[in-house]
């Protein structure tokens, strides 16, 4: 067995909620085969070893004197064990031997707003302020070795997983391919030749993110790079970095060069003159502009399917919504960006997308909507696409984009489709003559192609096991929006509210509802929502949102009433959404 030697001291830190836990199990499969390693969680033994709940211990004797009971424990295992690899908790503030690898567990909604009803509540509140958030980031930034971005709701096992543990202690022989894709580099990198190991990845040497020493360092490596000028007033400083095999990029908002590759990271008003001042340029053409629609998305996409042996298209904007194009097409284009931590641009997929991304897929499935980075979809289907070749995306696909979107993405080689609100009007309109039975919904979140787009509305299916259980309680519905008439339809006996107003819509209740059907969104609700009446005093609130940072889980805590997530209800539309695309038989 390759490294069977290795030594594997192993500390996940990360903010509470983010997967660690889950983590842990999936790797005790991955390294499952390393002599006397031991794989724990500080806060459970801390509970072992004192008899007593990490609540209890917070409320009784305080925070410090936790902190302090933290790190004894932690200084006990790490002498204990041989190989360890130890959930170290969200708050944990002591320091790491030596012989220690720390890797800070992330995901893309990590969020001071994230709510947990149970664990030990921080200065009284509900959610972590700000200020706190944000000191954890930079400690575990400061602490970490690596980071690793979790795809939301990863609970089994999975390939490309064990392949990054397995790595990262030595412990399979490093790979010797070679990909299209580069990492951009900081001063904060410590083990960027690990990344290479894991996925034959080149690395780019910006001027204006690292050192004219820490370049030099790095370029005694032997490993394809390419130099990025950025900085004019090292111009030729770097110039004198640039060996004969060594590729290197020079920006044209400086105007011409004897460039290999000349990039472009400023745009004009207008796209069509922005690709107007690429026609007189020699060599590779990388376009790195902002793209503000989907309809410039395929423009830039067609000027780079003209001459894709010197075009590189890899469209950019503020929120990262172009991630997914980036992930879909990086493996045709000449070089691609991935990262590894926070990267130069949000719209580089990270390292574990690429690595878990099957790039001899021809097609695909997506998730469609806006926002769409919290989505469980692609987690939750990975297994079944799997099975049929075909990856799954997050596709960020805005109300008013729907009619270029959709077309441009069936071109791009979607074929089946989970859709969000309020896109699920628009997907109803593309299918309505062929939606049978579920057509008076007037609502599609299920799409398949072939010959033509097909459709079907599963949230109903999710619904109706919901309303078994809350059969001939009294309900009130607070939001919905574009499901209300899904709702109504299985809650006749429903009293609906504005979440806006905080009006009835209709007859109000009478007294208190026993349940709380919570059908707003965070971000509608924080653009313009209220809270039920404080005199209610329901037994529990019943959210058809999964995310950790959804308002249903205050209303629960305001009322000290049970909460009950959305998340079965969406495993059960998902399982009726494979059944559906299985009757196809694509």
């Amino acid at each position: 067995m390759a490294g069977s030697g290795a030594i594997v001291k192993l500390a996940l830190v990360g903010h509470r909620g983010v997967g660690k836990s889950h983590l842990l199990k999936r790797v005790e499969n991955y390294l499952s085969d390393i002599p006397d390693i031991a794989f724990l969680s500080l806060d459970q033994e801390i509970e072992r070893r004192t008899g007593k709940r990490i609540v209890d211990i917070f409320s009784t004797q305080g925070e410090a004197f936790f902190r302090s009971l933290e790190n004894k424990v932690f200084t006990e295992l790490s002498s204990e064990f041989k190989n360890l690899v130890l959930d170290v908790g969200a708050g944990f503030e002591g320091s790491f031997p030596e012989d220690f690898k720390t890797l800070w567990v992330k995901r893309a909604i990590d969020s001071s707003q994230s709510q947990f009803l149970n664990r030990p509540q921080l200065d009284g509140s509900l959610v972590m302020d700000t200020e706190r958030f944000l000191k954890r980031e930079k400690r575990y930034k400061s602490l970490c070795d690596v980071e690793l971005e979790l795809l939301e709701h990863t609970q089994s096992s999975c390939a490309s997983e064990k392949k990054y543990f397995r790595y990262l202690f030595g412990i399979e022989k490093l790979s010797k391919e070679k990909s299209s894709w580069f990492v951009t580099l900081f001063e904060s990198h410590k083990n960027f030749e690990f990344l290479n190991s894991l996925s034959g990845c080149g690395f780019e040497l910006r001027d204006d993110l690292l050192t004219q020493e820490s370049i030099k360092k790095i370029l005694r490596k032997s490993f394809p790079f390419i130099i990025s000028h950025r900085n004019k007033e090292y111009i030729s400083e770097t110039q004198k970095l640039i060996k004969e095999n060594i590729l290197w990029d020079w920006p044209l908002e400086w105007g011409k060069s004897e460039a290999p590759i000349h990039s472009l990271h400023q745009r004009k008003d207008s796209l069509v003159e922005t690709l107007k001042v690429l026609d007189s340029i020699d060599g590779v053409i990388k376009l790195a502009i902002p793209i503000l629609d989907f309809k410039e998305l395929q423009t830039a996409y067609q000027w780079y399917k003209e001459d894709p042996e010197k075009r590189v298209f890899l469209p950019s904007s503020e929120e990262g919504r172009w991630k997914w194009f980036r992930l879909l097409t990086g493996h045709q284009m000449k070089f691609s960006y991935l990262r590894e931590s926070c990267g130069s641009s949000l719209d580089q997929p990270t390292l574990l997308e690429v690595l878990r991304y099957e790039p001899n897929n021809k097609l695909w499935s997506g998730i469609l909507g806006a926002p769409v980075k919290h989505s469980l979809t692609p987690s939750t289907h990975e297994k079944y696409f799997k099975e049929k070749k075909a990856n799954v995306l997050h596709v960020d696909l805005k109300e008013h984009e729907w009619e270029s979107g959709i077309s441009f993405l069936k071109e791009l080689g979607l074929r089946w489709a989970a859709v969000t609100s309020p896109l699920k009007l628009k997907a109803f309109s593309l299918v309505k003559e062929n939606q049978g039975k579920k057509e008076d919904l007037k609502s599609t979140n299920t799409l398949i192609f072939k010959d033509r787009w097909l459709g079907t509305n599963t949230d109903i299916d999710g619904l109706a096991k919901l309303a078994l259980n809350l059969k001939d309680q009294s309900v009130v519905v607070w939001g919905g929006g574009g499901t209300l008439d899904v709702i109504k339809k299985f809650f006749p006996q429903a009293v609906f509210y504005s979440s806006r107003t905080g009006e009835p819509r209709g007859s109000s209740v009478n007294g208190s509802p026993h349940s709380i059907i919570w059908a707003v969104g965070r971000e509608s609700f924080l653009k313009e929502g209220v809270l039920p009446p404080k005199k209610w005093s329901p037994e529990q609130v019943v959210d058809l949102n999964y995310t950790q940072d959804s308002p249903g889980i205050s209303c629960a805590y305001n009322y000290g009433c049970q909460y009950h997530s959305g998340l079965d209800m969406f495993l059960e539309q998902a399982r009726k959404q494979q059944e559906f695309w299985d009757s196809y038989g694509i």
